[in-house]
């Protein structure tokens, strides 16, 4: 099976130091401004086979969203390779990337701001058709976003209406008609049901399933909370503050967790009548700040199991099972 997507220690970074919020220290008889450096995403690296979906997890703030736009180069990389079918795109040009992005859609987590609220639904399905597509007619463009429209659930005459007269999940189905307009091959989805009532998110998750195997698409999935990857993920990456620390199928994840960072939150997915699929666990702190990173294992401060080199030394990635990774001093 071809690969459609690898990516190759990818980091991310922000300097905080300019604005009006930066400091300055006095030393060695000068004033000297103090650079802030915020790490977002640390040296990452997954795969994404055709027709797979991949799930990123992980607590807001660890580098989700930033890994997603970063891929999609909506934010340069600073470091690493982006590999899109054998094609490193990470230092492509603007205007070299329109070609990629008619292949690589995005469905974003606010299905309400991700729309334009001046422009009627048809319009804003039509729109990248017609953008990627100059020989296409307005009135191809029209007949094929209403074809779209059908095909996640909308009634054709609802097209005509503006975003603030639907409800949140028919808002998040427009985004995924706008996504497919242009045939993509992969699709990014970030936390594309967070935002949704939870009867509501299990629709939109059957329909991005259903879509999948219709349009025969690669996701690139993005979520908090591991119960919503469980069914449509083949393979998932376990991310804090900027890393993977576990990656693997679906089954080694929920069957056979190795990091601790993992089994929280495996141990946190609300249960009925039901044993936890982890062993509950207790932990303590706050996520660390990603401008101060901590020395060592990232999770030392709120590890349970944490030991003296897990302060000192980062640990290294071990291979567990054929896609089974993970990165945790208890395991060497």
């Amino acid at each position: 099976m071809s690969k459609t997507l690898q990516i190759r220690n990818l980091v991310q970074e922000f300097n905080l130091s300019n604005g009006i919020l930066e400091k300055y220290k006095f030393r060695n008889g000068r004033i000297h401004k103090e650079e802030k450096i915020a790490h977002a995403v640390n040296g990452i690296s997954f795969e994404i086979e055709q027709g797979e979906v991949f799930s990123l997890v992980g607590e807001s703030g660890c580098g989700k969203t930033t890994t997603a736009r970063t891929i999609i180069k909506l934010i340069e990389p600073k470091q690493g390779e982006i590999i899109f079918k054998g094609q490193d795109i990470s230092s492509f040009s603007k205007k070299e990337m329109d070609s990629v992005r008619r292949e690589i859609q995005m469905i974003f987590q606010d299905p309400y701001a991700s729309l334009d609220p001046r422009y009627k639904i048809i319009k804003i399905v039509m729109e990248p058709m017609l953008f990627h597509n100059k020989n296409m007619t307005k009135n191809d463009a029209e007949k094929k976003a209403l074809e779209l429209l059908e095909i996640v659930g909308l009634r054709p005459e609802l097209a005509y209406r503006y975003p603030h007269q639907f409800s949140g999940g028919q808002r998040q189905r427009i985004g995924i008609a706008r996504a497919l307009a242009v045939r993509p091959e992969l699709i990014i989805a970030d936390e594309p049901v967070s935002a949704l009532d939870v009867s509501i998110q299990a629709q939109i998750l059957n329909l991005l399933g259903d879509l999948k195997d219709e349009f025969k698409l690669s996701y690139l999935f993005i979520a908090h909370d591991l119960s919503v990857v469980k069914h449509i993920s083949d393979n998932i990456g376990v991310m804090y503050l900027g890393k993977i620390v576990e990656k693997g199928s679906t089954k080694d994840i929920f069957e056979n967790p190795k990091h601790p960072y993992t089994k929280l939150l495996l141990s946190s997915i609300p249960t009925i009548n039901e044993e936890h699929l982890s062993e509950p666990m207790e932990i303590t702190g706050e996520v660390p700040s990603s401008i101060n990173l901590p020395k060592g294992c990232y999770f030392n401060g709120r590890c349970p199991y944490a030991m003296e080199i897990c302060k000192e030394i980062s640990p290294k990635e071990i291979q567990i099972g054929l896609k089974h990774f993970a990165s945790c001093h208890l395991l060497y």
